[in-house]
């Protein structure tokens, strides 16, 4: 082995919540897409009758998170709106995301602005769980498979307003790093929402996927030789002026690692792997997948049928099964 190689620094980026992820014209990159989820709507079905479920969808917003040692103040020009000190890491849930334990955690808004990695690269490489367990609009709803192009940040009339931010993978491995419901059996349906007299929610006929979901994706990819510190830009979208995160390994650690999510804040903060029902709750559909259909080319043509819509099969307590969304492309 090189041992030049092998103490390489590798950045390694968690990617949570609702994000698009979109394959390039080209076939060797994959685009990140934060759909706009700034503000709360109802959820595409109502209840009759007073239930505990789920009736609309709560504000996300695109967040990045990192240990707070790892942040090099004197060339960070992005304000850093929260610090987290550490608590008891016994308190924290086994399957929770990018967890709060021995070091303070930063989280920062990335708000209607682009990242920059600035790596070279000849192509991401996505591991097989990628695209077996993160669903596929093609599988779900062939008619809203494709983005639009103009919500590709590199095309001539790019349209940002349906994005919060958006970001490329051109190097290193993507991979699966959790799944709804751990690594257990955490089945998932997707289906049109009806609402029985009763105001029980109701998936139709119409069941696709049947499988789990990788709600928890891992970038990882090597820094240039020698290089123990990264920086990553933030891109001028509207009238936000451009800016920078720097981050340096710490110590004599060869990593550098950091979670960038489309989530609620309350569960970015908490550090929460899913939201969670009461005892007894057999599972609820997730309105925020509806989301990545303002995305798609034909996110006005269903023939009358309300959009496919994730739901839990699982009794007892039962998350909300939250997720990333895998398209054929731009169109």
């Amino acid at each position: 082995m090189n041992p030049t190689a092998s103490q390489q620094v590798t950045l390694k980026v968690h990617l949570l919540g609702t994000i698009a992820y979109v394959p390039d014209p080209d076939g060797r990159r994959l685009w990140a897409l934060f759909p706009n989820g700034q503000s709360s709507e109802p959820a595409p079905w109502s209840s009759t009758t007073d239930t505990e479920h789920l009736k609309a969808r709560a504000p996300h917003f695109p967040l990045l998170v990192a240990d707070r040692d790892a942040i090099d103040d004197e060339n960070t020009t992005e304000t850093i709106f929260a610090t987290l000190k550490p608590f008891d890491a016994s308190k924290i849930e086994p399957e929770s995301l990018y967890p709060l334990t021995e070091s303070c955690k930063v989280i920062s808004a990335i708000l209607d602005k682009g990242l920059d990695f600035g790596l070279e690269g000849h192509g991401v490489r996505i591991k097989k769980k990628v695209n077996k367990f993160v669903p596929k609009l093609r599988k779900i709803s062939p008619l809203h498979s494709s983005v639009d192009d103009r919500y590709r940040p590199e095309s001539e009339d790019f349209d940002s307003d349906a994005l919060s931010t958006a970001f490329c993978l051109n190097a290193g491995v993507l991979s699966a790093g959790g799944f709804f419901q751990g690594e257990g059996n955490g089945k998932v349906d997707f289906g049109r929402v009806t609402v029985n007299a009763s105001g029980e929610l109701e998936i139709g006929s119409d069941i696709v996927w049947k499988k789990r979901i990788a709600n928890h994706l891992i970038w990882k990819t090597k820094l240039p030789a020698g290089q123990r510190s990264f920086t990553l830009s933030t891109v001028k979208w509207k009238d936000n002026p451009p800016g920078q995160y720097t981050f340096k390994a710490i110590d004599d650690s060869h990593k550098i690692e950091i979670a960038i999510m489309n989530a609620e804040v309350d569960a970015a903060a908490l550090f929460l792997s899913d939201a969670i029902l009461q005892d007894g709750v057999n599972g609820f559909p997730d309105p925020d997948f509806d989301l990545f259909y303002k995305l798609s080319v034909n996110r006005n043509h269903l023939g009358g049928r309300r959009f496919p819509t994730p739901k839990s099969g699982s009794a007892g307590k039962s998350g909300k099964p939250c997720s990333g969304g895998m398209f054929v492309g731009f169109a």
